[in-house]
């Protein structure tokens, strides 16, 4: 559908025009709306619903825009911090600032082995917080006790993990012995053709803290 302002333009008069508007900048099927024709308006100000992630205090010729977000956080699909727009407009000319609402923020963290210390926030007391562990690591985390580590420091965590073996998942493949035997079993299935990968090195895993008589290992 064409741009929802395509081809409008506000009244010149004294008062200020605002406008409420629902729609997608820059967007081409659900409710577009064209960056050049914000501009063209005549809108002193033009009040943005749709994204819920503040835009920030944006200006198409003598049009100032923005999208607030949402006042709080719903979902993991709306990290970040949330709130509103305060402020006053006047003809040519903006005050405006972002005023955070929410109480508690969705937050998500992506961390390896290595950056993991350094990845968990000081403040994150009200955090509803998704920590996804990702790269390779030499054995497979211990989730449970990494939990219990750490969700004093969260208002709520889960923990997802991403990780994968490290290659020496593989070392002991040419050994003649049982776990030799094993480990060219999981590495055929590994390589066979729309092979699901990781569920393999899970197996694998599994299979070599067996061996090695290693507890600990979890989903």
């Amino acid at each position: 559908m064409p741009s929802l302002l395509s081809g409008f333009r506000a009244p010149d008069s004294e008062m200020l025009n605002i406008m409420a508007l629902h729609g997608e900048l820059g967007g081409e099927s659900y409710a577009p709306i064209d960056e050049k024709a914000v501009g063209d308006t005549n809108l002193d100000y033009l009040a943005l619903g749709h994204v819920h992630t503040f835009s920030g205090i944006k200006r198409a010729g003598n049009t100032f825009y923005a999208y607030p977000g949402c006042p709080m956080g719903r979902g993991f699909d709306e990290t970040g911090k949330k709130g509103v727009i305060i402020g006053t407009v006047d003809r040519g000319s903006v005050d405006l600032r972002f005023e955070p609402l929410s109480a508690r923020e969705y937050r998500i963290i992506r961390a390896g082995q290595k950056e993991l210390d350094g990845a968990i926030p000081e403040d994150g007391r009200n955090t509803v917080t998704r920590l996804i562990l990702t790269g390779k690591w030499d054995r497979k985390p211990e989730i449970r006790r990494l939990y219990e580590k750490l969700e004093d420091r969260f208002y709520h965590l889960t923990i997802v993990d991403e990780t994968a073996p490290d290659e020496n998942i593989w070392l002991g493949l040419e050994e003649d012995n049982l776990k030799g035997l094993f480990l060219r079993m999981m590495r055929e299935k590994y390589d066979a053709p729309d092979a699901d990968k990781r569920a393999i090195l899970l197996a694998a895993e599994y299979g070599m803290a067996a061996f090695n008589n290693r507890e600990g290992v979890e989903l």
